[in-house]
């Protein structure tokens, strides 16, 4: 046939045999032939981050917040009104301040008021006080008066009686007349009646300096009723008042404690010792008993502890240690909450009242537990697990945990982890049951005496963060 050419029988020869041999390769590579598989490249292990297991001391924690209050504060103000004028000197010389610290009376002296703050203009009292201490003086001298004429009396009455008496027996014996019995008997009875109007007397001027005293002691209380003392050792938080201003007596009434404090004329506070009120939600609150540890942080702090960027055992922080002071036994209706008080133990020296503080109280207690990292727990359907490094195979053992208490540090594995085991911490996303790891870091608990807690690092856990943020199941493994 035209334009026909015979095949080249080489040519398909070849691609025959090529053919063949391609075939045979893929045969035996479906098959698992184990020859191809030696051939085949080892796939490389995952990159991981480990925590090593240890036992330490497990705390369970109750978070709060609330405002600190110093436990020995006083509003003190004047109970009566006027003009201020007088105005107390701070132990440098200058006029009162906030910050400055007061004198409170001292009770081995038995000193009835401390120092003496501020006072208002007082002529008017203190005059009514002059003039009921010379009528006292008056009545305590009549009071003396009427005194030795009491003894005086009582004398000439003993006398008088004594001669009726001698008198009475010589005439029973028949030796003074009548006439000398009743002029003995008279005169027994003028100083018998001049004895009981000296007593009248002297208990007149008795009940008279009575009164007076009442009377003094009413003008001296409306004396101070003008002045404002210490009442106890402290420092001034508020001063609310000048030499000159006007003050009612009746300012306070009717507002609110906030109110209150920027009104009254000075508010005094012991800064030894504060107290927190925090309100707990109800289903916390049946955990926390009187005489239970807290830990209280205020400032700056609190938003970096919050943030996750410190923990609260970082040596560079310095919380103040308080105890459960009080208990509510009933819920808020509104808020369902229960009303907790805090007071302070050790660490109160730099507090400021009305600060506001974030509190820790620990419920329980744990100790010589394993503790692990949050980040070592897997969650899932089957509950909570770790992906233990068995160092030997270098490869990852999915492990079932029995949790306990959660620290804010780490949380408590009761059982499936020894100490001393590694678990991974992470790149978790990356790996299942029986991965081939490489760890590439090691991770570990913050405390008080380590501040410096590595972070992840390296290629293969960089994507940490966004693969393990939002993680809810039980990472590649599908178990």
């Amino acid at each position: 046939m035209a334009g026909f050419s015979p095949p080249n029988f080489a040519s398909v020869r070849l691609v025959l045999r090529l053919g063949s041999v391609a075939l045979a390769a893929s045969l035996s590579t479906a098959c698992g032939d184990p020859a191809a598989e030696e051939a085949a490249p080892e796939a490389s292990p995952s990159q991981v981050r480990a925590h090593r297991a240890e036992k330490g001391t497990a705390r369970s924690w109750i978070y709060g917040q609330g405002t600190a209050q110093a436990v020995r504060r006083e509003l003190l103000t004047f109970e009566a009104d006027g003009r201020v004028a007088y105005i107390a000197e701070s132990a440098e010389g200058r006029p009162l301040q906030v910050g400055d610290r007061v004198r409170g009376p001292d009770a081995v002296s038995g000193e009835r008021h401390g120092q003496l703050l501020m006072s208002l203009d007082s002529r008017d009292e203190a005059a009514a006080v002059a003039a009921r201490e010379a009528e006292l003086a008056r009545t305590e001298g009549d009071q003396a008066a009427g005194k030795s004429d009491v003894d005086s009396a009582r004398t000439e009455y003993e006398t008088a009686k004594s001669e009726y008496e001698r008198v009475e027996a010589l005439f029973d014996a028949k030796v003074s007349s009548q006439s000398e019995l009743d002029d003995a008997r008279s005169r027994r009875d003028r100083a018998k009646a001049s004895l009981d109007s000296a007593r009248a007397r002297a208990k007149s001027s008795r009940s008279g300096t009575e009164a007076q005293q009442v009377e003094l002691e009413r003008a001296r209380l409306g004396l101070e009723k003008t002045s404002i003392f210490a009442p106890f050792d402290g420092v001034v938080a508020y001063l609310n008042v000048r030499e000159g201003d006007y003050y009612f007596a009746g300012s306070l009434s009717g507002r609110s404690e906030s109110e209150r404090l920027g009104v009254a004329p000075v508010v005094i506070i012991d800064p030894s010792a504060f107290e927190v009120t925090v309100h707990i939600p109800a289903y916390e609150a049946d955990a926390i008993e009187r005489g239970q540890t807290a830990l209280l942080l205020g400032g700056a702090e609190i938003a970096e502890v919050s943030a996750g960027e410190r923990s609260i055992f970082d040596s560079g922080l310095e919380p103040v240690f308080a105890e459960v002071y009080a208990v509510s036994p009933s819920v808020d209706p509104s808020s369902r909450t229960v009303e907790v008080k805090l007071r302070t133990t050790a660490g109160a020296e730099g507090m400021r009242d009305g600060e506001f503080v974030t509190c820790w109280i620990i419920t329980e207690i744990v100790e010589d537990t394993v503790i692990v990292p949050f980040d070592a727990i897997v969650r899932g359907e089957s509950g909570p697990r770790a992906f233990v490094v068995d160092e030997a195979t270098s490869t990852v053992q999915a492990r079932s945990l029995q949790l306990g208490v959660r620290d804010m540090i780490g949380i408590e594995v009761r059982e499936g982890v020894a100490p001393g085991e590694r678990l991974v911490t992470a790149g978790r996303h990356a790996i299942a049951d029986g991965t081939r790891v490489e760890v590439v870091g090691e991770d570990r608990l913050p405390n008080p005496e380590d501040e410096d807690v590595p972070e992840p690092e390296g290629d293969a856990v960089a994507a940490e963060a966004a693969g393990e943020a939002g993680e809810t199941g039980e990472g590649t493994d599908g178990q």
